[in-house]
């Protein structure tokens, strides 16, 4: 399983029960990038958890997610659940969108894109 410019391994056996890649994707072309998040996608339906560092999810990505972790500076944890809700849209934006909450639907269509905008703006309180 070594680096991700070796291409993705195969995941008909996943050698453990997790997996944790910091910045898998960085440096790699789409082709690249999509070849290898469906091998760590077919590991996880095999039953691997598979923990992913990525500081600038596109919208392709999050919809290959299951769950998000998102942290501002500092370490603090600003959201923690599930991708999509049981209906099938995306419960990162329900979870901000609630009545006297953040609106990420007022900084960005994405929501991983509005997440990172909402916390670059310096007039921004994010608190969950």
């Amino acid at each position: 399983w070594g680096s991700p410019a070796d291409g993705p391994a195969p995941a008909s056996s996943p050698p453990c029960g997790i997996m944790i890649a910091d910045e898998p994707l960085s440096g790699l072309d789409a082709v690249s990038a999509r070849l290898l998040l469906e091998a760590l996608s077919a590991a996880a339906r095999l039953g691997a958890t598979v923990l992913l560092s990525v500081h600038q999810p596109t919208a392709r990505f999050m919809h290959a997610a299951t769950g998000a972790i998102v942290m501002a500076a500092g370490g603090r944890l600003v959201y923690c659940g599930p991708v999509r809700t049981h209906m099938g849209g995306c419960a990162l934006s329900a979870a901000f969108d609630a009545p006297g909450v953040l609106r990420l639907k007022d900084f960005a269509p994405n929501a991983a894109e509005a997440v990172l905008e909402a916390m670059a703006d310096p007039d921004v309180e994010v608190e969950r």
